[in-house]
């Protein structure tokens, strides 16, 4: 075989199938928001389960979101997912504290402070969010320092404690946003509004300002989206345990679980990216630039792995080593440029020859080239030794320093049985460089065969 062809990155382009996906998702939320405003008020039978199961499924996706972007922040040594990460910390505390104050959500009665704390938690959560988002979006891009991540984790921890204990052990010095479960006084004292606006303007700051062009960008505008019709659900619903307060609460819990779904698709699609630019990268390595053939490197590695192979299998290995005759008068008389195209041609033709799986082709340096033939007895290399020297002798390529007039190759073949625990692959190809010298050293334009048995003598042409 040649050197495998270098991989295309053809990918499926992932932003378009994420705008795509959260375009659909955005008009379905849009329909179930105005279908669900018309029954918003209608109350609903009280569910004990309800809160803290969708609490619960919404605190660990935001958890796991923001350890997906914090270990990104990690990675890249980046400021934006470390702020994008921290918003979703900041949310999933937030989320726990409320849970943890809200009446008849994880116990009959709060497990801390009161029913007046629980709404004063869920505004700090829902007015946090947006805020931070807003960091996100206008905070400038930059380099880590290794005590960031740690600092940035300690302040959202600390803000998320300190807001916690003033809507706790504060909230009798807060205005009283709940009386009998309903919300009117959110309207009153401005609350509800206000929240709304934040999650407006952080929306139409995601859109306008990072427009779409990652996939965080992306689903961040249909989670911004989410933010604000969940508060149109809940100024519409008024009270807990309402059809809108209720959905309110499924939105965030799905559009939760989808950020982060999109959050892991695109880790995968950056997973995949980079296998195949490892991929390509190794192969750019391992490839002659000028010929496309392997080089040195990529006949090290195959060299090694069928001289392993065939001590396993107790298989023959044969070497063709070419040499194209009298190249520097060529180079001299023709130039580079036509030097180039000559290497050029010569690597084509033995790519051609070389027409099995396992069979390589490759470069060594300058004008000399290897053809490695894994399972090939003496004869068999023999031909493939021939039909080389007869190939690259019909190129009829120009040469007015070679006797013939036109480019010939001398060729050197070895084959070996590498049984022998102490041969090794340097004195196959010492053996086959032997070859190569004696079919020069005759005229060239010839084949000279050599069979380096490592348990037997060999036998010289």
């Amino acid at each position: 075989m040649t050197m495998r062809s270098t991989p295309q990155l053809d990918l499926p382009a992932p932003m378009d199938r994420h705008l795509v996906v959260a375009e659909i998702a955005a008009v379905a939320m849009a329909a179930i928001t105005l279908a669900a405003l018309v029954f918003s008020g209608v109350r609903v039978a009280d569910n004990p389960s309800f809160v803290p199961a969708v609490g619960c499924m919404t605190l660990l996706s935001d958890l796991l979101t923001a350890i997906l972007l914090l270990s990104n922040a990690m990675v890249l040594k980046d400021r934006d997912p470390l702020r994008l990460g921290a918003a979703y910390l900041f949310s999933c505390l937030l989320l726990a504290a409320h849970l943890a104050t809200f009446p008849g959500g994880l116990s009959t009665g709060p497990l801390i402070g009161s029913s007046e704390g629980s709404a004063w938690l869920w505004c700090f959560w829902q007015g946090g969010f947006p805020v931070l988002v807003l960091g996100f979006v206008f905070g400038r891009s930059s380099p880590l320092r290794s005590r960031d991540i740690p600092l940035a984790i300690a302040a959202t921890a600390g803000t998320a404690l300190l807001l916690t204990i003033v809507a706790t052990a504060g909230s009798d010095w807060l205005p009283s946003l709940v009386q009998d479960d309903r919300y009117n006084e959110f309207m009153r004292f401005g609350v509800g509004p206000l929240l709304f606006v934040l999650s407006v303007v952080a929306l139409g700051a995601v859109l306008f300002r990072r427009r779409m062009r990652d996939a965080v960008s992306i689903w961040l505008s249909l989670a911004m989206l989410a933010s604000s019709l969940n508060m149109v659900l809940v100024l519409a619903g008024g009270e807990r345990f309402s059809l809108g307060w209720c959905a309110a609460r499924l939105l965030n819990l799905v559009v939760g679980v989808a950020v982060l779904v999109a959050l892991l698709s695109n880790f995968i699609d950056q997973a995949q990216r980079a296998q195949v630019m490892n991929n390509r990268l190794k192969d750019l390595i391992a490839t002659d630039p000028l010929t496309g053939i392997g080089n040195r490197l990529a006949l090290d590695r195959e060299m090694l792995l069928e001289w392993k192979r065939a001590r396993r299998e107790q298989t023959p290995l044969s070497l063709i080593m070419i040499d194209i005759d009298l190249f520097k008068s060529f180079n001299d008389r023709y130039g580079h440029p036509a030097g180039d195209r000559c290497i050029a041609a010569v690597g084509a033709t033995l790519a051609q020859q070389a027409k099995r799986p396992a069979d390589v082709a490759a470069r060594l340096g300058g004008e000399e080239f290897v053809v490695l033939l894994p399972n090939t007895e003496e004869a068999g290399a023999s031909r493939v030794a021939d039909r080389v020297l007869a190939a690259i002798s019909a190129l009829n390529l120009p040469h007015a320093d070679n006797p013939v007039g036109h480019v010939t190759v001398s060729i050197g073949v070895a084959t070996c049985r590498p049984f022998d625990p102490n041969g090794n692959v340097g004195q196959f190809m010492e053996v086959a460089d032997q070859a190569l010298y004696r079919a020069k050293s005759a005229g060239r334009n010839q084949v000279c065969q050599s069979v380096a048995v490592l348990d037997a003598p060999a036998r010289i042409c």
